[in-house]
């Protein structure tokens, strides 16, 4: 069963950042971080000369839901379920998607937020069109949301970040915050995209794990390994590798090319690297992260937006997402109404 895509919306916290700002605050060469990375900007939902927070997890959600709603002309009456997804939640509890359901005053309705890395977003996309295919379920109307806000990770003001290690420096330079959702449904009626197919494996593969984030308790006498680690050079070498995989697996259940392509969000010379190795015009790609960063679990509806507002009726996109965590394989083949 298919499902259609009604809305998007996207929202980015505070002013962006240059490689200029930021190389001066971690102690990294603003020339470096574009000529490694391809980055030149970056939001974050802390302010980097005060350190006040500016944007919570929930605060981004209430953020989009709200406009995802005034976009479709929906009462929230009509809305049966919301899925969020995000690596970088508020509290463990309660979830940011609760404590935003209870700032825009949402009850009786299903919620579900999934914690994961970048392919989080197409796993809530999946949970959402089997939620909607399910007729016993009866639900018909719902909100996937994807979310960062990793104020609790970035000390921009610690006198020591230019001693940290270049496997925890390398996050400051390749992500940044933000939120994207879209309005799912069974109705054709009004939609712009439809979902035609949606694929999501765990890999098993005999690797290490090329990112890490960490949590810290009370308790103080174990050793918490650091916060936050990068392994770029294996993410450089596995994720061209896994994404032509995964593009062979949709392309056979598109029984063609796609059209448009929409490639993995790890960095501005990843996606030039890995379009370059499939044989990708950039005038047939969608891709926002050397501009706004590796947005993670909102990634996906900035590219997905794109589609929506600039390919023709008729046209295919294929988005394909993979996540170094413990190399997780996912994508969405979707066709523009």
């Amino acid at each position: 069963m298919s499902i259609y895509i009604k809305a998007v919306e996207t929202y980015l916290p505070g002013p962006s950042i240059t490689n200029e700002e930021l190389g001066e605050k971690i102690g990294f060469k603003p020339e470096l971080i574009y000529k490694l990375f391809g980055n030149k900007g970056r939001h974050f939902s802390t302010n980097i000369h005060t350190g006040k927070v500016t944007c919570t997890a929930s605060d981004l959600i209430d953020i989009v839901i709200k406009a995802l709603l005034q976009k479709s002309s929906m009462c929230k009456s009509s809305i049966d379920f919301i899925v969020v997804s995000t690596a970088t939640p508020d509290y463990l509890l309660p979830t940011s998607l609760n404590e935003a359901c209870f700032k825009l005053e949402l009850g009786n309705i299903e919620t579900y937020q999934i914690l994961a890395g970048c392919s989080g977003a197409v796993q809530a996309i999946k949970l959402a069109h089997d939620l909607i295919s399910c007729p016993d379920n009866d639900l018909h109307n719902g909100l996937v949301v994807g979310v960062e806000s990793s104020f609790k990770f970035w000390d921009l003001d610690d006198d020591n970040s230019n001693k940290k290690s270049m496997k925890e420096l390398v996050n400051y330079t390749l992500f940044g915050d933000g939120v994207g959702g879209c309005i799912v449904s069974d109705e054709r009626d009004g939609a712009s995209v439809q979902i035609k197919d949606v694929y999501y494996k765990y890999l098993g593969l005999n690797e290490k794990p090329g990112q890490l984030a960490n949590w810290k308790g009370t308790r103080t006498n174990i050793d918490y390994q650091p916060m936050l680690q990068e392994e770029y050079k294996l993410i450089e070498k596995m994720v061209p590798v896994l994404t032509q995989d995964t593009m062979n697996i949709l392309t056979e259940k598109l029984n063609k090319n796609p059209d448009w392509f929409m490639p993995p969000q790890l960095s501005g010379i990843m996606v030039e690297k890995i379009c370059n190795k499939m044989g990708w015009n950039e005038k047939n790609i969608f891709t926002m992260v050397s501009d706004i960063g590796n947005c993670a679990n909102a990634a996906l509806y900035y590219q997905l937006k794109e589609f929506s507002d600039i390919s023709f009726s008729g046209q295919s996109g294929t988005l394909i997402s993979i996540e170094s965590s413990r190399w997780l394989s996912s994508g969405i083949n979707m066709i523009k109404l």
